[in-house]
């Protein structure tokens, strides 16, 4: 997820994480593909990513 790689073989990577731990319990390597990756990070990007990260930050803090 960093770097200028493509956005394949997610599920792969999805199996080697312990996604429990990870993200949230429940959560299964196979729903993980460049689709799904693609559409959120677009969702993101539309809802202007920096005033979502400013708002986590405030949370946190």
């Amino acid at each position: 997820m960093s770097g200028r790689n493509a956005l394949m073989n997610v599920d792969k990577w999805a199996a080697e994480q312990d996604l429990d731990q990870l993200l949230r319990p429940g959560l299964q390597a196979s729903w993980f593909n460049d689709d799904e990756l693609g559409c959120h990070l677009d969702r993101l990007y539309e809802a202007d990513i920096h005033q979502v990260y400013s708002t986590f930050q405030l949370h946190v803090y």
